[in-house]
């Protein structure tokens, strides 16, 4: 993302000192390929989501029949194209956690912070976010293969930070549901889970509280962006102050934490907004 775009070139300038090819991806490369190319530090750029094309990439090299690539030659940017979403993400294979180096004294599986993409895109098209230009539409994981993964995270005896990185958590409330029923009946339930969501999402997920706060949801983050009405409707934010106190009062009932985000110095060009937050 943004933020650790500055960390990304250090460690690219690094890696081109070593000779080591260097391919960068992610959001921020995705929106600007070109300024992460003239950095001089990275050989490729992989468009959107990266899964397919970096596979191909490997197998073929840089070549203008692999989708979703950016490079510089002669002077001149190639880029191969857009390529389609991975609509099955249920195909996506699951992290190699057993490959993680040792942090703080812990080792691959055995992180006590830990991380989960249950889905990917947004149904919700803001005009600050990042999430439609990378991931598009909103796909979800099956809750089956989503409680798989989260079984090879789960310890009975050590209870783990899980965040959810989703987008929007509650955009499917019976897929959560589903999600929260398996991990009940399998007892996978020592964790301390934090994710973030629409407070409208968390309005419609009222029935199921108390099954999240069983499965361990602790803390949800909530896209307030701004306490001015009209700044909201400016960003196709389709939340109200109400909805947002509302949403607070219910977590808050449950036992379960809110932060709120908000954008500070929101700018305008022409009609587009700019700033915020992917997801």
């Amino acid at each position: 993302m943004t933020g650790g775009f500055n960390n990304a070139v250090k460690l690219a300038r690094i890696a081109r000192k070593h000779g080591v090819t260097v391919v960068m991806g992610g959001f921020h490369p995705t929106a600007i390929p070109e300024e992460a190319l003239d950095h001089g530090f990275a050989d490729l750029v992989v468009i959107g989501e990266g899964e397919a094309t970096f596979r191909e990439l490997v197998e073929k090299g840089p070549s203008r029949e692999v989708k979703g690539l950016v490079w510089k030659e002669n002077g001149e940017f190639v880029r191969t194209g857009l390529r389609e979403l991975i609509q099955d993400v249920d195909s996506i294979r699951m992290p190699l956690r057993s490959f993680r180096p040792e942090r703080f004294g812990e080792k691959s599986g055995d992180y006590t912070i830990d991380t989960i993409y249950t889905s990917r895109g947004c149904p919700w098209k803001r005009s600050f976010c990042a999430n439609d230009k990378m991931h598009k539409n909103w796909r979800g994981r099956s809750a089956e293969r989503v409680v798989e993964e989260i079984a090879l995270i789960h310890d009975p005896k050590k209870k783990k930070l899980l965040k959810i990185w989703d987008a929007n958590f509650l955009t499917n409330i019976k897929r959560v549901e589903a999600i929260c029923d398996l991990m009940i009946e399998r007892g996978l339930t020592n964790f301390r889970i934090v994710t973030e969501t629409r407070a409208k999402d968390v309005i419609r997920a009222e029935r199921i509280l108390d099954k999240l706060h069983r499965v361990g949801l602790r803390k949800v983050g909530l896209g307030i962006e701004s306490p001015n009405p009209e700044t909201l409707a400016k960003m196709n934010k389709q939340n109200t102050l109400d909805d947002v106190s509302r949403a607070i009062d219910l977590l808050r009932n449950k036992s379960i934490g809110v932060e709120g985000y908000f954008i500070v110095g929101l700018h305008r060009q022409g009609d587009q907004l700019l700033g915020g937050k992917p997801g």
